[in-house]
């Protein structure tokens, strides 16, 4: 798949949740760190803690408290008791590359980490791309209107300036789960302002089979990719193609 050559994207991640209830799930993840880094080693050797070790795992479930990485940065692969994720930006991120590296994270994961008959996992996949906006001279509501394909009023408030924050979401259940969009104000290296576009694909309890989470990601990706394309079309899109 061809890449925009201005693309707008920050940052992709994909997460695998996992539910630690039971005794089981805490009795060997002491082990999935070193029984991971075994399998990722050759193309993520550099890892971290990102918590002090006196610091109980059983108060930072469902929080990434390990990371691996290589002298890149990106992709990083983060985990801890309940979540195992694959990160990425822009300048490391081609869907093809990144599809394949996320499937053999979960194929490692899954070799190293036992799954009761019991037990689900949720998946998700989330997209942050960034809009430039000049939030001083420029009119988020008009911007919005113009921009994409959204419309947004409001009549109740009138003090002859511009708003200078800007927070709008909503979701939708899909066939591969919720479907949300995000829109905040935020800056690129604490500088360049204007807005983050969020696109997130959570889906609901599944199975932990290798072959459905796999199809999932794909499907995933392509409505993430059809809503983005859907919400920029027009002269925004256009933009990111020169």
């Amino acid at each position: 798949m061809r890449k925009l050559p201005n693309a707008p994207l920050l940052e992709v991640i994909f997460e695998l949740r996992w539910n630690m209830a039971g005794e089981a799930h805490w009795d060997q993840f002491p082990f999935l760190q070193g029984d991971l880094y075994a399998t990722l080693k050759e193309e993520y050797p550099i890892r971290e803690s990102l918590f002090p070790i006196e610091i109980p795992q059983k108060a930072l479930a469902n929080q990434a408290i390990y990371r691996y990485s290589n002298e890149n940065g990106f992709p990083m692969v983060q985990m801890g008791p309940g979540v195992l994720t694959l990160n990425t930006t822009d300048d490391y991120y081609v869907w093809e590359d990144y599809s394949r590296e996320v499937k053999s994270l979960i194929k490692r994961f899954f070799s190293v980490y036992d799954f009761s008959f019991s037990d689900y996992i949720t998946p998700s996949l989330s997209y942050y791309d960034f809009l430039a906006f000049n939030w001083e001279d420029e009119h988020i509501l008009e911007f919005v209107n113009e921009n994409l394909n959204i419309e947004v009023n409001q009549n109740f408030f009138d003090s002859g300036k511009t708003p200078f924050s800007f927070n709008w979401g909503i979701s939708y259940k899909t066939d591969l789960g919720v479907f949300s969009l995000k829109i905040d104000k935020g800056n690129v290296d604490d500088e360049k302002q204007g807005m983050i576009l969020q696109f997130q694909l959570r889906s609901g309890e599944i199975k932990p089979d290798f072959d459905s989470l796999n199809n999932w990601l794909d499907e995933g990706h392509a409505l993430c990719s059809k809503m983005f394309k859907e919400l920029t079309k027009g002269k925004l899109y256009d933009s990111f193609t020169k």
